[in-house]
């Protein structure tokens, strides 16, 4: 039988993937339009990461996606128990929203521009 537990971890898993889909989708735009991202994607995995570690208290690691997921994930591990609040489920939800929107404008804006460019013909 599942674990009630896994069952809201899991949930919580796909909520917050919306966030890094959107990521994907904005980096898979400037690769359309640019082609060669390779020096970007380096500083862009670079940052992330540098962010997530050195700004841990911050209110806006908060809003990276899976930032807020993984501390709640680690207390219901940690402590077997499940103590989330609106808010928590709010702030999720406000950090991964606007991430996906966002990267499915630049793609759409992306895409248009390598059709009008033609780079999608050079594959």
């Amino acid at each position: 039988m599942f674990n009630l537990n896994f069952l809201i971890i899991l949930l919580l898993l796909l909520i917050s993937s919306i966030g890094t889909i959107g990521l994907g989708l904005l980096m898979a735009g400037l690769t359309l339009y640019h082609k060669k991202i390779g020096g970007i994607m380096g500083f862009y995995m670079s940052a992330y990461f540098a962010v997530s570690i050195f700004l841990k208290n911050t209110m806006f690691v908060n809003l990276l996606p899976f930032y807020k997921t993984f501390g709640i994930i680690n207390e219901i591990i940690k402590y077997n128990e499940i103590n989330i609040g609106g808010d928590d489920i709010l702030l999720i939800f406000l950090s991964t929203i606007p991430y996906f929107l966002l990267g499915l404008l630049i793609f759409k804006i992306s895409e248009k521009c390598a059709l009008k460019k033609g780079n999608l013909k050079e594959i």
